[in-house]
């Protein structure tokens, strides 16, 4: 019986191993991949802005950062999915160990994955139309989304303050810090997006690197609230191996 108990547990220690270093791994790689994607998209606006699309690389448009079914828009998308999957594996550990926090997971976990679901569908861009005409909004507001994207960004923030500070403290300040790249991108370079982009057929160079600014912030607070994620499962794994 001796036996059969140490057996399982060092099979449940090798899995545990597995994961971590799964974990690590994904954790490596995620930042090279989101340079790579950012850094084609920045190639693409250099190359058109010097050469223009009339060339033999017109297919080079599928790399732009400001459009939709392109790779920075399907990256994107992936990393909300792949979040809400390491939210939900957070929010089963929380509820394993009979954490209260376990329903905030999962919260965040829906929240990412219809995230991720606009990100592919750009249902917020039918939203900003139909805003639009109802409040003939203009200016910074020429994006007429951003006005209920602003008021749910403020809800969710308040909702999940006290959530925050139950967290570790390097999680914590890595949630804000991603939260707050990609709000400013989303929403903030959107906002000078739209006072650029109101009444011009063609748009200026201006308006394009505010749209790269913004693709970059948003990427890039994707990117470390995923690292984030990983990081704290594969310390959440540890504890588990230990216990």
């Amino acid at each position: 019986m001796n036996i059969q108990h140490r057996n399982l547990a060092e099979s449940e220690t090798s899995q545990d191993t597995i994961v971590e270093m799964s974990l690590s791994t994904a954790q490596r790689i995620l930042p090279w991949l989101s340079v790579i994607v950012v850094g084609l998209g920045v190639f693409r606006e250099v190359y058109v802005a010097a050469f223009g699309m009339d060339t033999m690389l017109q297919g080079i448009r599928h790399f732009a950062l400001d459009a939709e079914n392109t790779v920075a828009a399907w990256y994107s998308s992936h990393l909300m999915s792949a979040s809400a999957l390491a939210l939900l594996g957070c929010g089963l550990l929380a509820r394993k160990s009979a954490n209260k926090m376990a329903g905030n997971w999962f919260l965040l976990a829906a929240i990412f994955i219809c995230l991720s679901l606009d990100e592919s569908a750009s249902f917020h861009e039918e939203v900003s139309s139909r805003l639009q005409g109802l409040l003939d909004t203009g200016g910074i507001f020429y994006f007429a989304w951003v006005i209920p994207g602003s008021i749910f960004v403020a809800a969710v923030g308040l909702y999940f303050l006290p959530f925050l500070f139950k967290l570790q403290r390097s999680t914590a300040l890595s949630f804000v810090l991603a939260g707050g790249m990609f709000v400013g991108g989303a929403i903030g370079m959107e906002l000078i997006g739209g006072a650029l982009a109101e009444g011009t057929e063609i748009r200026g160079w201006q308006y394009y690197l505010a749209a790269t600014i913004e693709e970059t912030l948003e990427i890039a607070g994707l990117t470390l609230f995923l690292w984030a994620l990983l990081d704290y499962l594969k310390n959440q794994t540890a504890l588990w191996a230990f216990r």
